[in-house]
């Protein structure tokens, strides 16, 4: 990149981008958290994943007992 880019366009590309996204209803695990991934995702390079319900993303696991102090 040879000369600087232009801080006003950028600015108001930016500010078109956030007024896309404002109003998309964002739930941990919903729709408009898909959505915003794909609209994020036509700016820069995104793998998106989707992960079933229940799998396992661990391959340890914490001991039920003993680990934490328990507060009385």
């Amino acid at each position: 990149m040879d000369t600087p880019p232009d801080a006003e366009k950028v600015g108001r590309e930016m500010h078109q981008f956030i007024t896309e996204l404002y109003p998309i209803c964002r739930s941990v695990t919903g729709d408009g958290v898909r959505e915003t991934l794909v609209l994020v995702g036509q700016n820069i390079p995104l793998a998106i994943r989707e992960v079933a319900s229940g799998t396992q993303v661990f391959d340890w696991t914490f001991p039920r007992s003993g680990t934490f102090a328990t507060l009385t």
